[in-house]
């Protein structure tokens, strides 16, 4: 088990099974950053690799961090309604950006499916906005391509607050803002498994 402590706002977070390295966005204005974590094999902890510390212009607040492709990163902001790109490997700000598909209120969690891949190298994406809904996202065009309601089968009511995602197994891994939980997300049809 490996801690994360520090004064970091965390907003997206991402291990990268093939170099098996931590990346993180922190959010706030004025303090939102991408990174990457180094992994402290005596301390059990996850600092920030200082070399690859970018932050992000003061008007942005960073939130929701995933792959878009093998060489960027997406990193959806909270209200600004837009979609920074990230090099994977330096952690650098790209100048291509994209407008947050007009569906998403606001941007909150991201996380992409790896094995699903167009032929110009791009992952299907999905992105949340605090309500009931997880939006499949074309990684290449950042457009939406579905929309999933996600769904407690068993009481059959819409579950509302869905924040940050992972993407797993072929199952979206899902927090509810404030509250313990975590869900497990059919990604076709939204329902929750577990």
């Amino acid at each position: 088990m490996l801690y994360r402590e520090d004064n970091n706002f965390l907003e997206g977070f991402y291990f990268d099974k093939r170099t098996f390295a931590f990346y993180e966005s922190a959010g706030l204005y004025n303090k939102s950053s991408v990174h990457r974590l180094t992994p402290d094999a005596i301390t059990n902890t996850l600092t920030v690799d200082t070399d690859s510390l970018s932050f992000l212009p003061s008007k942005y607040f960073g939130e929701g961090l995933a792959p878009r492709s093998a060489t960027e990163f997406a990193l959806l902001t909270y209200r600004e309604k837009t979609v920074l790109t990230v090099d994977r490997d330096t952690m650098s700000i790209l100048s291509k950006s994209f407008v947050i598909p007009s569906q998403l209120k606001e941007g909150w969690g991201m996380t992409a499916d790896e094995s699903k891949v167009n032929s110009n190298g791009f992952y299907t994406m999905y992105a949340s906005d605090g309500s009931y809904h997880i939006f499949v996202i074309d990684g290449e065009t950042m457009k939406v391509t579905n929309t999933l309601n996600v769904r407690d089968t068993v009481s059959n009511t819409y579950v509302s607050r869905i924040n940050e995602l992972e993407y797993a197994n072929g199952f979206i891994y899902a927090n509810v803002w404030y509250k313990d939980i975590l869900l497990k997300i059919d990604p076709t049809s939204g329902s929750i498994v577990k």
